[in-house]
C-alpha cells in the first residue's frame, strides 16, 4: 500500500498562490468623475444652432447681392462656380447628416452599454462567485453528495436543502450573468464600430471643407457689375461686410466646437482609464481576500489533521480500519445470541432440591389434595408439569443478514466472504480478527516495531477517517473547515435517552444503508 505523505507546514501551504496578489495596494486608486454628457450636448448644440443660423443669413445675403447685380451679371464662369459649389455643398451636407446620425447612434449605444454594464456589475457585487461556474457546480455536487450519502438530523437536513437551493439559484444567475457578458461584448464591438464610422465621417468633412472655402470666397468677391440696380447698389458693401463677419464667426465657432469635442473625448478617456484601474484593483483585492480565506481554511485543516494524527505510520491503515469496522459489526450478532441464551437459562426452572430427605412443597404441590395423590388424574397432572419444567429452551432461530454497502465493501477489500446467516457469523468474525493480526504484524515489521494502536473504539457502522477509526469520543472538538468530526456519543441506559450522532463529511462518500434482519 502506498504510504501517505506528511501534510505541508502551515506557512508553506499556499506561498505560491498568494504571490500574484501580494503587491496589491491597500488603498483604492483615485477615481475620476464621469464627464457630464448632457452639459456637453447642450453646449455643442447651441454652437451648432448658431452656426446654422449664420449660414442661413449668408445664403440670404448672397441672394440679395445677386439680385442687386442683375440677371445680366451671371456669366459662364459664375455658373460653373455656382454649380460646383452647389455640388460640394450637397456632398458636405450629406456627409454632415451622416455624421450627426452616427453621433446620435453612438450616444444611444454608449448609454445603453453603460446601463447594461452597471447592472452586470451590480450582479457581480451581490454574488462575487457568480462568474465562477466551476466553483458553483463543485459546491452543489459537494452538498448533494453530503445529502445523499450522510445520515444527519432533520434540522441539519433542512439547512442542507436550503443551502443547495441557494447554490442552484446562484447557478441560474450565473447562466444569466454569462449571457450578459456575451451581450456586453457585442455592445462593445458595436460601440467601437460606431466610433470608427464617426471618425471616418469627421475625416471626410475635414477633406471637403477646404474645397468649399475658396469657391465661397471667389463667389463673394465684388467685380465689375454693369447696370446695377440703384436700390441695392449702396447696400452691397455693407452686405458683403456682414457676410464676411458671419463667415469668420462660423469658422471660429466651428473650431471651438471641434475643441470641445476633443476635450470631452480626452476627459472621457481619463475617466475610462481611472475606472479600469479601480475595477482592476477591486478584482485583485477580492482575489487576495479569497486567497487569504482559502489559505486560512487549509491551515486550519492541516492543524486539525495534525492534532488528530496517529502516532503510528500510514501502513495498512485502511485494512486495519476495515477489520475494526467488521469486528464491531459482527460482534453485535454474536452478543445477541449469547444474550438470548442467558435470558432463557435465567427464566428456566431448576430441578427440585430436597431438604433433610424431604420434598419441599411448592404452591403447585400444596394445591393438590394429598388424599387424592394416588388418583390417576392427579399423577398425570404432576407428570405434565414436571415435563414442562425440565424441557430445555429451543435454540435461537437462524436469521438471514442483509449487509450495508460499506460493510460489503469492507468484506471485498479484506477478501472475506460475507456471512449470509447468523450461524456463520462466529467463523467469519474469527477470520476478520486473524486478518487484523496479520496486518498488525506486517506493519510492525515495516515500522521497526511501531505497532498501530487505535485510540478509540470504532463506530458500529465503521466510520473511518483516512483508513483509521476515529479518535476519542468524549471531549473532542471539531474544526469548521474539513477537520475531523467527533465520534458517536451514546448513552445506553434504560431511561430512553437519545443518542447524538456526528458524521465526518470527508470520511467516506459511500451511501450508508441500515442493516436489517429478514
Amino acid at each position: 500500500m502506498v504510504e501517505a505523505a506528511a501534510p505541508p507546514a502551515s506557512g508553506e501551504a499556499h506561498a505560491n498562490s498568494s504571490a500574484g496578489t501580494s503587491a496589491v495596494p491597500l488603498e483604492p486608486p483615485q477615481r475620476h468623475p464621469k464627464p457630464d454628457r448632457e452639459a456637453h450636448k447642450t453646449l455643442t448644440n447651441s454652437l451648432s444652432e448658431a452656426i446654422k443660423a449664420r449660414k442661413k443669413r449668408i445664403n440670404e445675403i448672397r441672394a440679395i447681392i445677386a439680385e442687386g447685380r442683375g440677371s445680366d451679371q451671371t456669366g459662364v464662369e459664375d455658373g460653373i462656380l455656382k454649380e460646383r459649389n452647389k455640388t460640394n455643398k450637397e456632398e458636405f451636407k450629406a456627409v454632415l447628416e451622416d455624421k450627426l446620425e452616427a453621433k446620435r447612434s453612438l450616444e444611444i449605444i454608449t448609454d445603453r452599454r453603460d446601463r447594461f454594464r452597471n447592472e452586470t456589475r451590480d450582479m457581480e457585487r451581490q454574488n462575487p462567485d457568480i462568474g465562477s461556474t466551476e466553483k458553483i457546480e463543485a459546491q452543489i455536487a459537494k452538498l448533494q453528495n453530503r445529502h445523499d450519502h450522510t445520515i444527519i438530523s432533520l434540522k441539519e437536513k433542512m439547512k442542507l436543502l436550503a443551502e443547495i437551493n441557494k447554490w442552484e439559484a446562484l447557478r441560474k444567475s450565473a447562466t444569466a450573468y454569462a449571457e450578459r457578458i456575451k451581450t456586453l461584448e457585442g455592445m462593445d464591438a458595436e460601440c467601437t464600430s460606431a466610433s470608427d464610422e464617426l471618425e471616418r465621417l469627421d475625416g471626410k468633412l475635414s477633406t471637403l471643407q477646404p474645397r468649399l472655402d475658396p469657391l465661397n470666397e471667389k463667389l463673394d468677391e465684388p467685380g465689375p457689375k454693369p447696370k446695377p440696380k440703384p436700390k441695392t447698389q449702396a447696400n452691397i458693401p455693407l452686405l458683403q461686410a456682414e457676410l464676411r463677419k458671419c463667415r469668420d464667426l462660423n469658422t471660429k465657432e466651428y473650431k471651438e466646437l471641434k475643441q470641445l469635442e476633443a476635450e470631452f473625448r480626452a476627459e472621457n478617456d481619463i475617466y475610462k482609464d481611472a475606472e479600469k484601474k479601480y475595477w482592476n484593483w477591486y478584482d485583485s483585492r477580492t482575489k487576495r481576500r479569497k486567497e487569504a480565506l482559502e489559505e486560512a481554511r487549509k491551515q486550519r485543516i492541516a492543524e486539525s489533521k495534525k492534532a488528530h494524527a496517529y502516532d503510528a505510520g500510514n501502513i495498512f491503515n485502511e485494512e486495519v480500519g476495515f477489520c475494526d469496522q467488521l469486528t464491531v459489526y459482527l460482534s453485535k450478532y454474536v452478543a445477541a445470541d449469547i444474550t438470548v441464551g442467558a435470558e432463557d437459562a435465567a427464566t428456566a426452572e431448576g430441578p427440585e432440591i430436597p431438604e433433610g430427605g424431604y420434598k419441599v412443597l411448592t404452591p403447585r404441590d400444596e394445591n393438590v389434595n394429598v388424599l387424592s395423590y394416588s388418583s390417576v388424574a392427579a399423577r398425570n397432572v404432576i407428570k405434565k408439569e414436571k415435563k414442562g419444567a425440565d424441557r430445555k429452551p429451543d435454540p435461537p432461530a437462524e436469521q438471514k443478514l442483509v449487509h450495508s454497502i460499506d460493510n460489503l465493501n469492507a468484506f471485498s477489500k479484506l477478501d472475506i466472504e460475507a456471512p449470509l446467516t447468523t450461524t456463520k457469523v462466529p467463523a467469519v468474525l474469527d477470520a476478520v480478527k486473524a486478518r487484523k493480526e496479520y496486518f498488525l504484524a506486517e506493519r510492525a515489521k515495516k515500522e521497526s516495531g511501531k505497532v498501530f494502536k487505535s485510540t478509540s473504539k470504532p463506530d458500529d457502522n465503521g466510520d473511518l477517517v483516512n483508513g483509521h477509526t476515529k479518535p476519542g469520543r468524549a471531549g473532542t472538538s471539531d474544526s469548521a473547515d474539513g477537520g475531523l468530526s467527533p465520534g458517536t456519543e451514546e448513552t445506553a441506559t434504560g431511561e430512553g435517552k437519545s443518542e447524538e450522532l456526528h458524521f465526518n463529511l470527508e470520511a467516506r462518500p459511500a451511501t450508508v444503508f441500515c442493516c436489517s434482519l429478514v
